[in-house]
């Protein structure tokens, strides 16, 4: 640490040591004089060093409180930013946070939305496909009655084979067969070919189809040649076949009372099968069939006897 005192001693005793020795060697008139002056010498350059001294040491004292100072501002300022920035970063947490939160709940009510309007849509399917079938089938019952009234009785073997015209009069195949799809009769049209190769084979709704009895064929409505060969063909796995001994308007009804009770079209043709075969047998028993000849032969012998 610094001394004044030490520093002003020090600093008088080589003030004495390089004072001029030859004003001792004068006469002792001039030595009185060159004392009080080497005197007024000393004390001024002591109080000089002195008052060095001293300003060294405020100015030291100085610049050491002033670095203790900025010091201490530095670290205030220091942990001032690191609190801003902690309190910065909790804050952006807590803002991530919220907004995870917000976007989760978010695509949470998008997805309950999402599938209520699936199932609005699936619903809202179902009775579109479910009314129009049932407006088909009433189309259709309606048709037998007008349109298809010279084949209603027909069996679909009957009608296999009879040519299928557009509405200008274009040839544009054959009937293949009648078959149910997705509750709906169809009819199979073979298009093109030559004695069943090379056919384009499509289902047409019965609804679409006309019948000429004068010409003896079916009018096809709404379609050109161009554009029946365009369709795609169908599927048999897709379809539910009608057999050959099944009247026309048996098979009509089978798609009305699949209409009615929303069966497939497995139940369909079952219940086809069912009409026809009490149909057949209607059919049989009114003209002479096996049952009816043995009811007959039973009276005779009964008579007989």
């Amino acid at each position: 640490m610094f001394d004044p005192k030490k520093f002003l001693a020090a600093t008088a005793t080589a003030t004495i040591a390089l004072m001029p020795m030859h004003g001792f060697a004068q006469d002792d008139g001039g030595s009185s004089s060159n004392m009080e002056q080497a005197g007024e010498n000393m004390e001024n350059a002591a109080e000089n060093a002195g008052q060095a001294a001293e300003n060294a040491a405020e100015n030291a004292a100085e610049e050491t409180q002033e670095a203790a100072e900025a010091t201490e501002n530095a670290a205030e300022q220091a942990g001032e930013e690191a609190q801003e920035t902690a309190e910065d970063a909790a804050q952006a947490t807590e803002n991530a946070a919220e907004e995870t939160g917000e976007m989760a709940e978010e695509a949470g009510e998008e997805a309950a939305d999402t599938a209520g309007d699936a199932a609005d849509a699936t619903e809202n399917a179902a009775e579109e496909a479910a009314q129009e079938t049932g407006e088909a089938a009433g189309d259709l019952a309606a048709m037998m009655e007008d349109q298809f009234s010279d084949i209603a009785d027909m069996t679909i073997g009957d009608l296999t084979g009879t040519d299928v015209v557009t509405t200008s009069g274009e040839d544009v195949g054959e009937i293949d067969g009648f078959a149910m799809q997705n509750n709906e009769l169809m009819a199979l049209v073979g298009i093109g070919g030559f004695l069943g190769l090379g056919e384009h084979n499509v289902s047409l709704e019965m609804t679409r189809m006309n019948y000429s009895a004068e010409e003896e064929q079916f009018v096809v409505e709404g379609y050109t040649q161009e554009e029946l060969e365009n369709l795609p063909q169908y599927n048999e796995d897709n379809l539910t076949m009608v057999e050959d001994d099944v009247a026309l308007s048996a098979a009509a009804e089978g798609q009305a009372s699949a209409s009615g009770d929303g069966s497939g079209n497995g139940s369909g043709s079952g219940e086809m099968s069912s009409d026809s075969g009490s149909g057949s047998g209607e059919m049989s028993s009114d003209g002479g069939s096996d049952s009816g000849s043995g009811d007959m032969e039973t009276e005779e012998d009964s008579d007989s006897n």
